[in-house]
């Protein structure tokens, strides 16, 4: 297998630097030639930095040409590439979408308000139509050349519900990091069931948390409410779930082997969404995988366990008019099975990990993608290129930046 770059600049420590850090740390292990290009000091080169893996450091708007055969990245980088890099002709890219927003143009705004955002997307698909064009434009170039890969059915329902158009069902699914821990077995003495909530508290991520939680503080039984996480609605939520007099505990952000630790420990069932979801399962932890949403969740929602999903899915983006799970379970019957079947379903939640987002599926099939991938770079910039109000606004960034630097 020929030289492999991955690109992601970030200071963050999210899912995507943890996932493209991953699999170039496999393909090097493997014997693959790795390169990493990255801003200073960032995410992915602190992650691989032990590795044999080259790193470039590289800065926006400062491109340097970098030598390699294919270059991984995630789908919303589409453009952004050619701030950082100077790619040679014969260069390859592989453009993963790992988020069901990450060929949208378009950001979510006033999510607690879904009219004002549906009005302000309108508008923007108005005054952007031709930037939209050329999204779609790239899109069908991707797919054509298999270069455009999904994470889940999830993510390509909504590019083509987006761009009103059909790309095939290429996936290169998300993977857990393969650690190994003994789950402990449900303890039916026990009057208290611990509900574990694994969670970027922001966004999407919050709506959910809140309905389950009010669905748990209809029954009569003894439930405390954990929840691993933090971000910009924690405060929100903490204040909801006082409301519901539910015996709660909030745990912050902690590194990932000390929240699996944690799962195993107490938890008796996990409700999450994308990632977090496979986490818990990877456990043999029953795992409810619940949906995203950006507005008022749709009451008489049904649940389902992660071994019901099809497609690699880790949970839709839905809203209030959103169809119900068809083969989904009310709280109560959730909580019925549990106490029932713990050990089962737990294990059933294992194996559909085991088989859908093993390392060993994921790395096949990022292999395997970048065999078959016939999209390279000088195409994607021929529509990168071409003149568009993105396009004049991200110029305009560029010489603005220059002009600051000259004169410092």
């Amino acid at each position: 297998m020929n030289s492999i770059a991955f690109f992601y600049p970030s200071h963050l420590y999210g899912g995507a630097e943890l996932l493209l850090s991953r699999v170039a740390i496999i393909l090097s292990r493997k014997g693959c030639k790795i390169t990493v290009i990255d801003v200073d000091n960032g995410t992915i080169s602190k992650i691989v930095e032990h590795e044999n893996i080259k790193i470039v450091k590289s800065e926006k708007y400062s491109p340097q040409e970098v030598d390699f055969d294919i270059l991984i990245t995630t789908a919303n980088k589409y453009s952004d590439i050619f701030n950082w890099i100077l790619p040679t002709k014969n260069s390859r890219v592989i453009f993963w979408s790992v988020h069901v927003y990450n060929m949208y143009i378009f950001s979510e705004r006033f999510i607690k308000f879904p009219v004002l955002s549906k009005i302000y997307n309108n508008f923007l698909r108005k005054i952007l139509l031709l930037d939209w064009k050329l999204m779609k434009e790239r899109i069908e170039l991707f797919n054509r050349k298999k270069g455009l890969y999904c994470m889940d059915s999830a993510s390509r329902l909504s590019i083509e519900k987006e761009y009103k158009l059909k790309i095939n069902e290429n996936y290169i699914p998300v993977f857990t990091d393969g650690k190994k821990l003994e789950y402990r077995t449900f303890d039916n003495s026990s009057d208290k069931i611990e509900v574990f909530f694994l969670s970027r508290l922001s966004d999407c991520k919050v709506p959910p948390i809140m309905y389950t939680c009010k669905e748990l503080s209809k029954l009569n039984q003894n439930i405390k409410v954990n929840i691993i996480g933090d971000g910009v609605l924690f405060d929100d939520l903490k204040k909801y779930i006082s409301s519901l007099e539910l015996d709660m505990e909030f745990y912050g952000v902690m590194p990932s082997h000390e929240a699996k630790e944690l799962l195993v420990r107490k938890a008796d069932i996990l409700f999450a969404n994308g990632t977090s979801a496979l986490d818990g399962a990877s456990l043999a932890i029953p795992t409810v995988n619940i949906d995203g949403c950006l507005s008022d969740y749709p009451e008489n929602y049904r649940f389902i366990w992660i071994f019901q999903r099809e497609g690699y899915s880790l949970g839709d983006i839905i809203d209030k008019d959103s169809l119900l799970h068809s083969l989904g379970h009310t709280m109560p019957s959730i909580l019925s099975q549990l106490k029932e079947n713990s050990a089962e379903i737990g294990e059933r939640c294992k194996k559909h990990h085991d088989e859908n987002h093993s390392i060993e599926t994921a790395i096949n099939k990022v292999e395997k993608a970048i065999l078959d991938c016939e999209l390279y770079l000088k195409d994607v910039k021929k529509i990168d290129d071409k003149i568009s109000l993105l396009k004049s606004w991200d110029l305009f960034k560029k010489y603005k930046d220059q002009i600051i630097k000259i004169n410092r």
